[in-house]
């Protein structure tokens, strides 16, 4: 037996942007960037306050990062994952096994990336996550850093 119109009632539409909601929230940031682009709903969808912290909310938590040593001993960078057990914890990097040998101070830190004031004058910029380090050039004008 067919069923009559009114019997048939549509289930209610959800928004598109629920939708879009839920897929973006659980990208990894460098894709959630390239979506930005698609189109002017997704980029005011992804700048939006609230999505900004619910995906910030989801996202891994970073290492703890450690710094050891004085001014008479090389200094090292450890880091290490708090969600291992102590005895699995491992050193993500040692600074006294690579470029920087010798003292340093961290002038500034963004996003996981440390920028290291050197012994010598110059700045590096080091990822202790990849083990990935560059120094940065001397400035051509001769200018303060601010």
């Amino acid at each position: 037996m067919a069923k009559t119109a009114r019997e048939r009632r549509p289930i209610p539409a959800l928004p598109d942007e629920l939708f879009l909601w839920e897929i973006l929230i659980r990208l990894p940031a460098t894709a959630l960037l390239r979506c930005r682009e698609v189109c002017r709903s997704w980029r005011r969808l992804t700048f939006a306050a609230d999505f900004l912290l619910a995906h910030h909310r989801r996202q891994p938590s970073l290492p703890l990062v450690t710094f050891d040593g004085d001014q008479h001993q090389t200094r090292t960078v450890e880091a290490f994952d708090l969600r291992q057990s102590p005895a699995e914890r491992r050193h993500v990097l040692l600074f006294n096994n690579y470029y920087c040998r010798g003292n340093f101070e961290v002038f500034a830190s963004c996003d996981g990336l440390l920028l290291l004031s050197l012994s010598n004058g110059r700045f590096t910029i080091c990822n202790p996550v990849t083990r990935q380090w560059t120094e940065l050039p001397t400035s051509l004008t001769g200018g303060d850093l601010i």
